[in-house]
């Protein structure tokens, strides 16, 4: 007996990848909500609010929707618009405590059920030589305020913590 996938409201194929090592038949279906933050919304309430919709906005069963983004000094990072942003980005990033704030949400027969994570991240200071040529790789430097920790050293990070909410 074959179990109805999981839709994932999500064209992130970091996502599905990680559903399918937990061994969750998944089927995608990117949602196409506008990923823009309102003027009143705190970061968490922003992903919050985007989980939910993607999670929303796509018909079936069991729907996951999710959001992360990342905030330093109160500032939301968004996705860089060249590389010269992601270098500001990551300049921005360096020998400061950032927050990652991750949110899930997960329709349930029109039930939605929600979490969400924020994780401090201590990033360490590196030098531009460093960024730039991480930047040129093209490794994931597109995503919002991002850098992709399971793709690097650990020479980025000097620590870490989170709380989570459900």
């Amino acid at each position: 007996m074959s179990r109805e996938p999981l839709i994932l409201a999500s064209a992130s194929p970091r996502r599905r990848q990680l559903l399918e090592m937990l061994g969750i038949p998944v089927r995608v279906v990117p949602s196409h909500i506008p990923e823009v933050r309102r003027p009143v919304e705190t970061p968490v309430d922003y992903v919050e609010r985007l989980a939910r919709e993607k999670a929303l906005s796509v018909p079936g069963r069991l729907v996951l929707g999710a959001d992360t983004t990342v905030v330093v000094r109160d500032e939301v990072l968004e996705k860089p618009l060249d590389a010269a942003d992601a270098l500001r980005m990551l300049r921005k990033l360096q020998g400061r405590t950032h927050q990652v704030v991750t949110s899930v949400a997960l329709v349930a027969d029109e039930t939605v059920h929600q979490a969400t994570d924020v994780t401090n991240v201590v990033f360490r200071r590196l030098d531009d030589a460093f960024l730039e040529a991480y930047i040129a790789t093209g490794s994931r430097w597109t995503r919002r305020g991002r850098t992709a920790s399971r793709d690097t050293e650990p020479r980025w990070w000097s620590g870490s913590t989170a709380t989570s909410s459900a």
